[in-house]
């Protein structure tokens, strides 16, 4: 995969392709303009931390072209998998918000196209625009400012399970299709891979099980969810824990 082109910006900006359940998605074209006319665009590698859980650091990024992974340390030094942020969301705005050190990690799953705002112009924006500030309280893909470190150890479990997780955060940006929901996530097989914390051998066969069990469908780049009920039973959010092996 190649690295996100700046050019790419202004192709972005004009076809709004925006994931459904992203803040720029949820905006209405002026609110949408505005926040994407803050800051200053940077190139971040696969791996490039955005900011680290400590950090006093108060910039707010805006996800243009980007798969984040939001972690947290708990209390026995292990990491935790918070949640994703892709193209359409903002990183970092709690920090911003509260003037708190950041509470958790943010880290590029693959190369991420993102625009960098300074505090001061985010909360300015905000002040002058009501309707992202309101969507800004509605969102936050990584959930509340964590209060304690009760949190599932990601790393534990399984790898098929990993997996499902994952796959139920990006569909939460997925699109209706008549098979099902498409995952509107544009990620690379290895991209995959470092969120679930697994080998690409690992993911093919875990995927391999979820489409022979019916759950999904795949091709090259695309991932279709058939059944997000029991996708979310695998991972262990709700309804039957339906059990499967992945071969060695």
């Amino acid at each position: 995969m190649t690295g996100p082109d700046f050019g790419r910006l202004r192709d972005i900006r004009k076809v709004g392709d925006w994931p459904p359940g992203s803040l720029l998605g949820g905006l209405g074209e002026a609110a949408k303009d505005g926040f994407l006319a803050l800051g200053r665009p940077r190139q971040l590698a696969a791996g490039e931390t955005l900011f680290a859980e400590g950090d006093r650091s108060t910039d707010v990024f805006l996800l243009l072209d980007a798969c984040v992974k939001i972690t947290m340390a708990n209390e026995w030094g292990r990491t935790a998998l918070l949640g994703l942020r892709v193209c359409g969301d903002l990183a970092g705005e709690f920090a911003a918000l509260d003037g708190r050190p950041r509470a958790v990690t943010a880290a590029a799953a693959g190369h991420c196209l993102v625009r960098v705002i300074p505090q001061d112009d985010f909360l300015g924006f905000l002040r002058r625009c009501p309707e992202a500030a309101s969507a800004v309280q509605r969102t936050g893909r990584a959930g509340p400012r964590p209060a304690d470190g009760r949190h599932a150890e990601f790393g534990t479990l399984p790898a098929l399970r990993r997996l499902a997780r994952v796959l139920v955060e990006l569909a939460g940006h997925g699109t209706d299709v008549p098979e099902g929901l498409m995952i509107d996530v544009d990620l690379t097989r290895a991209e995959l891979a470092a969120l679930v914390g697994a080998g690409e051998p690992t993911v093919h066969r875990a995927l391999d099980v979820l489409r022979r069990g019916g759950i999904l469908g795949t091709d090259a780049r695309r991932i279709v969810v058939h059944d997000v009920r029991r996708l979310r039973g695998l991972a262990g959010l709700g309804g039957r824990l339906w059990e499967y092996e992945v071969p060695a």
